[in-house]
């Protein structure tokens, strides 16, 4: 179900079923109806990653200009990891007014079974940054550990839509 902007209602107009059922039950639905699955895009200020045999999926939801929504992405036997800065992409474009931290990601170590914590930043009306840590770590190839096989790189935000 899609969101419908609310209208103005006039003094004295009799609310019907059907502008009821538009206004409230309709947008009511557009929030709680199963997210919309997004192929979110891997990239880097560097060397290009590859997802190789891993996975990459994403799912989100959008209310008139708020989208809220998650990725994942688990490396693979095959998965390449580039260099520099990591960056995802958005399912849906971010208004202008952008950097700014809107969510967060978990670097998970499957090997250490460690999870490290980051900001994801806008990069872009497109892309999010995965962005550094309270000392300045940005996620590469190496930080905040050498990735390989079953780690997992997790995160959820929030933005306006453009």
């Amino acid at each position: 179900m899609s969101w419908t902007d609310p209208r103005t209602w006039l003094a004295g107009e009799d609310p019907t079923a059907a502008l009821l059922n538009i206004q409230l039950r309709d947008n009511l639905k557009a929030i709680g109806d199963p997210w919309t699955s997004y192929a979110p895009t891997w990239t880097s200020t560097g060397t290009a990653p590859a997802i190789g045999n891993g996975t990459i999926t994403g799912k989100y939801m959008r209310a008139g200009k708020l989208v809220i929504g998650r990725f994942q992405l688990v490396m693979g036997s095959t998965t390449t990891y580039g260099t520099g800065s990591w960056l995802v992409g958005l399912p849906v474009a971010a208004a202008e007014g952008f950097p700014f931290a809107f969510g967060t990601v978990q670097c998970f170590d499957a090997s250490a079974t460690l999870n490290h914590s980051r900001v994801l930043q806008s990069s872009g009306s497109t892309s999010a940054l995965v962005a550094a840590d309270a000392a300045g770590v940005r996620v590469t190839n190496l930080a905040p550990f050498t990735w390989t096989t079953s780690d997992r790189l997790a995160g959820i935000f929030s933005y306006e839509a453009a």
